[in-house]
């Protein structure tokens, strides 16, 4: 299930608790208020000639749903009504409440000859995301990829996990699109480590997540050009192919085998990685409909089956904001109540009463497609600050560590165990069997050297170091594809970069790049660079600035 204390992974990063990062947020109203409500709603559906008794009374704290059916006759148990006569009462309530908003669910789940009364109330506040992730449904939820897609009317909790659907299609704008999108970002990060996913962020709106830059779970910069974007998108499907021959010299068949056989040959995992893209409807995307679709594509088709997810978001469901190509490739949908207009006039048993309270649809396709009105969480921007906070504190007190040294146990809560005799003796204990990451053979070491000794101004080294600060991020795979070197030499790359400080220390595949004070790169694109990637276009002036600035207080990123 998902751990929401503190959870150690195999590398010695330790999650947060969501106690320390996510607000507990308002309670439902208290039973006096509840019982006064239900009360004054039989009052007034008896006085309108609709006479009804409550069933259950389900509480959240944005709403309260009273499960209604028609009061029985008093002479041979016939109904004084049916629950559409109810609509008569509702109208003279909401007359005499103006500060209520009142819904209306012709049938609920659970009962169908029952109905369901909503009532919001200036009591009522947003849910909060913790309130989603504390309930039962999702703590039972065995995987690390769950996410919370909202709650229905009838307050259930719909999850999905991507390890299974794969991808995300998000659509609509404003700010349920934004409280949605970090919901997402804030759940992964919580329940997973570096070590465990990456996230890559492009898009002309992922500046809005730009926050999470600072954490260690972010492959390079932002990519907010479909021209900046491109490289990584190509980057991706080459990680496909690379992974699919992992996969096939290990004889596995599935990202989970991989990862364990992994383990017991006692090498770091695997990473997941996901991809999200905001705004596929941005014009300048659009413009280059013909270029970077098919990449993507191909990441929905193939990258789930190796670890590589998406998530995806555009203004509306149709072409250009979706290009045809992705049409039927993505599963599950969710599609904000500013774009939802369509789906409302299909729903069945679907009162518009009950729009008020409900912030998105959830599609999910099958051979039947399934359509589920929900309510979404609200995600204020200073929890994810907190989350943030945490994994560069996290990240500090792993740079101070030995290289092998591992960290002690989690007592339940976030954070370390004091240093005890007995925690003093486990960690020597794991010091002395802590295995160093793989270094070339000397014969390796030396051939490699020879080569690139011999390439002076545009030496493959130099190469690799401004292939890393463009890019944000190195492994084997860009060294490969860009420099044409071969595995071993890569990795002789690697760790000459690691000596030098340019890349993080650690031996995960991907390592971010370490922004020092003395970074010899320029704010123009070097020669080097382009030497690197001549296809590459030039970055944005300011990502680029941000890359190579000056930095003299910063602790670099450590490594996974």
């Amino acid at each position: 299930m998902p751990q929401l204390l503190s959870r150690m992974d195999d590398s010695g990063w330790l999650t947060p608790s969501i106690a320390d990062i996510l607000e507990a947020g308002a309670p439902p109203p208290g039973e006096d208020t509840v019982r006064a409500q239900a009360q004054e709603l039989r009052q007034t559906m008896a006085a309108a000639g609709t006479p009804a008794r409550i069933l259950d009374v389900h509480q959240t704290p944005a709403y309260t749903l009273y499960i209604t059916a028609p009061e029985q006759g008093r002479r041979g148990g016939k109904r004084a009504g049916s629950v559409n006569d109810f609509q008569t009462g509702l109208k003279q309530l909401s007359q005499q409440h103006k500060d209520w908003t009142i819904g209306f669910l012709p049938q609920v789940r659970d009962n169908t000859s029952a109905a369901g009364i909503i009532v919001r109330t200036p009591q009522h506040r947003p849910l909060r995301l913790r309130q989603l992730l504390v309930s039962n449904t999702f703590r039972d939820y065995s995987a690390r990829l769950a996410l919370t897609m909202g709650v229905t009317l009838e307050q259930q909790l719909i999850i999905r996990d991507l390890e299974k659907t794969g991808h995300l299609l998000v659509i609509g704008s404003g700010t349920a699109k934004r409280h949605f999108l970090q919901g997402i970002l804030l759940t992964l990060i919580l329940l997973n480590t570096p070590a465990e996913l990456r996230i890559a962020l492009a898009g002309s709106h992922s500046d809005t997540h730009d926050a999470l830059l600072e954490t260690p779970h972010v492959l390079g910069r932002l990519m907010s050009s479909p021209d900046d974007a491109q490289r990584l998108l190509d980057g991706l499907v080459k990680e496909i192919v690379r992974r699919r021959g992992y996969f096939r010299d290990s004889e596995v068949r599935t990202f989970e085998e991989y990862n364990s056989r992994l383990k017991e040959r006692g090498e770091p995992p695997l990473p997941r990685i996901l991809l999200m893209i905001d705004s596929m409807s941005d014009p300048s995307w659009q413009a280059n409909n013909d270029r970077w679709p098919p990449s993507v594509y191909d990441l929905l088709v193939n990258g789930a089956r190796v670890g590589i997810h998406l998530v995806l978001a555009a203004d509306e469901l149709k072409s250009p904001d979706v290009p045809h190509i992705l049409d039927g490739t993505i599963s599950t949908q969710v599609i904000l109540r500013s774009a939802a207009k369509d789906i409302v006039d299909t729903l069945d048993n679907f009162h518009k009463s009950t729009l008020r309270f409900v912030d998105a649809f959830v599609l999910s396709r099958g051979k039947i497609t399934e359509i589920t009105p929900v309510a979404l969480a609200a995600v204020p921007d200073d929890e994810m600050e907190r989350a943030v906070a945490y994994w560069q504190q996290s990240g500090a007190q792993r740079k101070q560590e030995k290289p092998n040294q591992q960290l002690v146990p989690s007592s339940g809560v976030t954070g370390y165990l004091k240093m005890t005799p007995e925690v003093a003796a486990a960690l020597a204990e794991r010091d002395n069997h802590a295995s160093k990451p793989s270094r070339p053979s000397a014969g390796v070491l030396a051939r490699a050297a020879q080569k690139l000794s011999g390439m002076d101004d545009e030496s493959i080294l130099q190469r690799g170091r401004a292939l890393a600060a463009y890019l944000g991020w190195l492994g084997v795979g860009p060294l490969q594809d860009v420099l044409g070197l071969s595995m071993s030499e890569a990795q002789t790359v690697m760790t000459t970069l690691q000596d030098e400080g340019i890349i993080e220390l650690g031996d995960a595949p991907m390592l971010r790049f370490v922004r020092l004070a003395n970074n010899p790169f320029t704010l123009e694109p070097t020669p080097e660079l382009k030497a690197a990637a001549p296809d590459l276009p030039a970055p944005p002036l300011d990502s680029l600035a941000e890359a190579t600035a000056s930095v003299e207080t910063e602790t670099p990123t450590p490594a996974p």
